[in-house]
């Protein structure tokens, strides 16, 4: 509005009282919006650790979806063992998640997943819903994924030690992983 302007009229418009704040108001209002604004800009998510065993040494992840007190039962562990000397790998060659035991929403899971290094993911009967990975994979076959990474999904270890035809189709995908 221009300064020169008659503003005489405004009271017949304007009935009831009009409270103008003085400048310095003004300035406080304008800084505590301000702070506002920075007070909403997007905090970074903190860093969730998974609970997992291994070194990653090889950037493996094998995802086990077990109950219990320990990271995986112990004839199951056995059994995950003979699994990578099979292929002249150990326990060490990789990073075991179970997601079990990791208390965390789902998707808390999958940016903790795809935070992990690894270029190879074999999955022993885990699944995580909400995870693209384990919706358009099929069991015992070797795939790729957009960014190049091979996945192997696989029955539980249980169902495995349990199934000698089941073990022998995974013994074959992993020939084909790693040889």
């Amino acid at each position: 509005m221009e300064e020169d302007q008659d503003l005489g009229f405004l009271h017949l418009l304007i009935t009831e009282p009009v409270y103008v704040p003085e400048e310095p108001a003004c300035e406080h209002i304008i800084a505590a919006l301000q702070d506002d604004k920075a007070a909403a800009a997007p905090l970074e998510e903190p860093t969730i650790e998974l609970a997992a065993m291994g070194e990653n040494r090889k950037k493996i992840l094998a995802l086990v979806e077990e109950d219990g007190d320990g990271p995986i039962r112990q004839e199951n562990l056995q059994l995950l063992i003979n699994i990578l000397k099979s292929v002249h790998l150990s326990i060490d060659d990789i990073r075991l998640v179970n997601i079990a035991q990791n208390n965390i929403t789902p998707d808390a899971l999958i940016r903790a997943l795809e935070k992990t290094s690894f270029t190879t993911l074999i999955s022993f009967g885990a699944t995580v819903p909400a995870w693209p990975i384990c919706r358009y994979f099929t069991k015992y076959a070797v795939s790729t994924d957009d960014t190049d990474r091979q996945i192997l999904l696989a029955d539980t270890l249980q169902q495995l030690a349990d199934d000698p035809y089941k073990k022998k189709s995974l013994w074959i995908c992993l020939q084909k992983l790693f040889h």
